[in-house]
């Protein structure tokens, strides 16, 4: 094969491979720059979900009927430090729903 055939195809492949790296850049773009409010926000839900789990399970009861198992309402939660702004509000929310925490 002549070595003058292939120098087009190659060019060929060059823009072609070419043009799919600016595609994929031109998307990475548009989803980390322009969309970040979006995606940000999105993150922010997912983070402050709350799961009610329904129905609660029944008693335990043992062979006296005294119980051995029952459901307990509790209250969990979890603070980002760094993202954490407002220690005021972080710190009457423990003491309201977490009476038991030391400071």
């Amino acid at each position: 094969m002549n070595s003058y055939a292939a120098k087009p195809r190659l060019a060929f492949l060059f823009l072609i491979f070419c043009l799919f790296y600016t595609i994929i850049i031109a998307r990475l773009y548009h989803i980390q720059i322009q969309q970040h409010a979006f995606y940000a926000n999105l993150a922010e839900q997912q983070y402050t979900e709350t799961v009610v789990i329904a129905p609660p399970r029944a008693p335990i009861f043992d062979c006296n009927g005294n119980y051995l198992a029952l459901n307990k309402e509790s209250t969990a939660a979890f603070v980002l430090p760094k993202q954490c702004t407002d220690f005021d509000t972080v710190l009457t929310f423990v003491k309201q729903n977490f009476p038991q925490a030391q400071e």
